[in-house]
């Protein structure tokens, strides 16, 4: 079935709508797609609705990926940083995986005072 040039346009309002508003709720779109008369005009709207959603959920799952492996870079650099410290100070160096269960915060405490005692050691 083709698109009059009526809902072509309805259509791409529709998509500026979609991308333009990120701060509604469902509920709120919903409400807003319930008022369209035509049930053609509709069904495209809901199809594209539901891609935003999708595209949404995509977006949100690759973000969480993006901070996992931030994090996990920033933990293996500061678990780097003790090894290295335990090393200069002719230390045992602990297993990297007892590090990595430690918080960040831990590591970055270790870490800290790691570099503490180098520093006092080099003085």
């Amino acid at each position: 079935m083709r698109h009059t040039h009526d809902e072509s346009l309805i259509r791409v309002c529709y998509e500026y709508f979609f991308h333009a508003m990120d701060d509604l709720d469902k509920a709120q779109i919903e409400a807003h797609i319930l008022d369209v008369e035509d049930s053609t005009l509709k069904d495209n709207i809901m199809t594209l609705a539901e891609q935003y959603i999708q595209e949404g959920r995509l977006e949100g799952r690759l973000e969480g990926r993006l901070e996992g492996l931030r994090e996990g870079l920033y933990k293996g650099s500061l678990i780097g940083a003790i090894l290295n410290c335990q090393a200069i100070l002719g230390l045992e160096e602990s297993s990297v995986d007892s590090l990595s269960e430690l918080s960040l915060e831990v590591l970055e405490e270790k870490k800290k005072a790691f570099e503490a005692k180098v520093l006092d050691a080099g003085s």
